[in-house]
């Protein structure tokens, strides 16, 4: 196996895992919602939507 990059996880990261596990809200809870709105604030548009299927990510915002 060729290590390409090595993921940079702290206790930030742990912690907000587990938070989302323990909610027992994994798809479409408040953490998503929260991600949304803020990825569209940074496009600088109204909405964004949070896709992900088979390992790929997916941010479409949408126009103003």
């Amino acid at each position: 196996m060729i290590n390409i990059a090595k993921p940079l996880i702290g206790p930030e990261e742990k912690q907000a895992v587990l938070e989302v596990l323990e909610s027992g809200i994994i798809a479409q809870g408040p953490r998503v919602k929260a991600f949304e709105e803020a990825f569209a604030a940074m496009c600088g548009v109204k909405h964004a939507i949070y896709h992900f299927r088979h390992h790929r990510l997916a941010h479409c915002p949408f126009g103003p």
